[in-house]
């Protein structure tokens, strides 16, 4: 947990590992570069770092066996755990350089995705929910050191208007991954960095309507270089898009990586450094503009941008300075809410409501709530209600909001999707051989949500998950 720097746990969907530390004390950057500029929450970390700090405050009982070998997927659903297979081997001519390779770097773009990925279908869940299905990543080479791990934490799903659509970190090997963009029926494009060189193609996700942007960043002059390709998806999808560079000229700062992108049609926000700071950009030829904070703020991060409004949170040692705050349209500044009584932490929005986590202590422990108000970007505007409360958590919960549903990890084998409109809830086993890690939130009817191979750690995702919110029934107090 980040409490030496005001923060009392890590930001699931903006994770900093531990090596993103390591380039603050120094140490090799070329070992860092791969956590850099990771999100998801969320992204790529170095082999031999998948700890399960990385996607939640405490553990949850995962047995972390690093030499647990996973067995076959197909039979994950008769309660067999899958395993790394070795048949498929991703074809030199399947790639190209990217046409935005920076100078000294190899990012390639898949030209022949039937060559640079696997088939990968859908396969039953076998636990018995009518329509749940898990992504099988059987074939992929994944990093054969850290047993499971398929894909990265960072992912993103949305419903767009040519259908659902989802974004995940695909493991290649011990030093070579990338992002991936599906659709339900496969894969629509591909990029991925060469291990040869000191360079990381980091996560794709969604903005308004059509738009995504794809982070990559390189080791250059003893500093960190990162930049976004963003634009229209089918341009960045033809291998097109525009740059959007992140380097010492915007921070002042060579060891500043790029750890989030959120994109709309009139704004980008930046989250960038160790102990994050958030700039914004307006699609014009000038730099991006760091959000001013007070001294006595230590963090700014978790952005969620709407038309060209920044919220974000505000994170300090001193309860008084922490906030969800907001940048408008006009460069001002203000906080949205406070409540200094309670640590108010991992805010969420899926454009119509507001979820956050509050943890406070009482003499018969933590105590961790979740509340909610209708999306504002306006003070008076934040209506602050509970949700519901949440037995048993210590330390605050991974979780997802999005389609309505505040979506939580109640522990490995149960996700918990509490209706926002009424606090009703509906609860989900994992599937036979697998246990949950994250959830994104509801998506065109379906939860999803990433899994892990049981005997493991829930630091290696292994495919992500869906599961109709109609086979589940109805929902109950």
């Amino acid at each position: 947990m980040w409490v030496a720097g005001g923060r009392l746990g890590l930001e699931v969907t903006n994770m900093r590992p531990a090596s993103f530390v390591a380039i603050a004390a120094g140490a090799g950057l070329s070992a860092a570069l791969a956590c850099c500029s990771c999100d998801d929450a969320s992204g790529p970390v170095p082999a031999g770092s998948g700890g399960s700090d990385a996607g939640d405050a405490k553990s949850e009982g995962d047995g972390g066996a690093a030499d647990a070998g996973p067995e076959d997927a197909g039979d994950a659903g008769d309660g067999e755990a899958p395993v790394d297979a070795d048949a498929w081997v991703s074809v030199p001519d399947a790639w190209e350089l990217a046409s935005w390779n920076p100078p000294g770097c190899q990012m390639l773009r898949a030209a022949d995705l039937k060559k640079a990925l696997p088939a990968m279908g859908w396969l039953d869940c076998g636990n018995g929910i009518s329509g749940c299905t898990f992504l099988d990543t059987s074939q992929l080479p994944g990093a054969a050191a850290l047993p499971g791990l398929k894909l990265y934490h960072a992912y993103d799903v949305r419903q767009t208007s040519a259908g659902t659509m989802f974004a995940l970190v695909v493991v290649y090997g011990p030093a070579e991954h990338g992002g991936a963009l599906f659709d339900l029926n496969g894969p629509l494009a591909a990029w991925r960095s060469n291990s040869v060189t000191d360079c990381v193609v980091n996560d794709l996700v969604f903005g308004d309507d059509e738009l995504v942007a794809l982070r990559h960043s390189r080791i250059a002059d003893g500093g960190i270089i990162a930049a976004a390709v963003h634009g229209p998806r089918d341009a960045v999808i033809a291998g097109g898009g525009s740059t959007l560079l992140v380097d010492k000229s915007v921070t002042g700062n060579a060891l500043s990586g790029l750890a989030r992108v959120q994109l709309t049609k009139s704004i980008v926000a930046l989250e960038v450094g160790v102990n994050p700071f958030v700039y914004t950009w307006d699609y014009s030829t000038a730099k991006p503009e760091l959000i001013p904070r007070p001294p006595d703020v230590q963090e700014d991060y978790g952005v969620i941008v709407k038309g060209s409004e920044v919220v974000f949170l505000r994170d300090s040692g001193l309860a008084t300075a922490r906030a969800f705050a907001v940048r408008h349209a006009d460069g001002t500044v203000e906080n949205l809410f406070q409540k200094p009584s309670v640590w108010s932490a991992f805010l969420r929005s899926d454009g119509t409501s507001f979820c956050w986590q509050e943890l406070s202590q009482s003499d018969a422990g933590s105590v961790l709530e979740v509340w909610k108000s209708p999306f504002t970007t306006v003070p008076a505007g934040f209506k602050a209600e509970k949700l519901a409360s949440i037995p048993g958590a210590e330390v605050f919960v991974q979780a997802g909001l999005a389609g309505g549903y505040w979506v939580y990890r109640m522990n490995e084998q149960t996700l918990r999707a509490i209706r926002v409109s009424d606090g009703k809830h509906l609860d989900v086993q994992a599937p036979p051989g697998f246990g949950w890690i994250v959830p994104f939130g509801v998506v065109n009817g379906e939860i999803w949500a990433q899994i892990h191979v049981v005997p493991g750690t829930d630091g290696n995702p292994y495919s992500v998950a869906r599961v109709p919110l109609a086979s589940l029934g109805e929902p109950v107090p």
